[in-house]
């Protein structure tokens, strides 16, 4: 099976840094990888971009976030950001070298720009596998 990984493209926009994240077509049915986790309740305001391995789109409010070292965050938007789970590709630009929950994603279409949405806070997840075996 096709392994399905984002590639993160850095650009410089304006002075600001901006990351493109973009998979490969999937077969099928989009299976939600947040089954593998468990939630740790451990919140933060910000991840390093540097740190961001890849983003996961799940659907209109949720983005996955894997991070160099095995570590995962998940960030639910406050509000539903449309077409964010059927596109699976969002760009977002900041100055500083930390993804917040207060910047904005901007949903990539084949068309062009789609919507601009809030970030939320970053929870750290926990693989289940490495859960259980603590």
């Amino acid at each position: 099976m096709f392994p399905y990984r984002r590639l993160i493209v850095p650009l410089i926009v304006g002075g600001g840094l901006a990351l493109t994240a973009c998979e490969a077509v999937k077969n099928g049915k989009q299976s939600s990888r947040l089954d593998d986790f468990e939630e740790t309740g451990e919140v933060r305001n910000c991840v390093s971009i540097i740190r961001i391995d890849q983003a996961d789109a799940i659907d209109d409010r949720t983005i996955l976030f894997e991070m160099r070292g095995s570590e995962y965050y998940v960030n639910r938007l406050p509000h539903s950001c449309p077409q964010l789970g059927f596109e699976e590709r969002f760009t977002y630009a900041t100055s500083l070298h930390e993804l917040c929950n207060t910047d904005i994603i901007t949903v990539i279409t084949s068309t062009g720009p789609g919507a601009s949405c809030g970030l939320g806070l970053f929870e750290r997840l926990k693989k289940k596998d490495e859960a259980q075996s603590e």
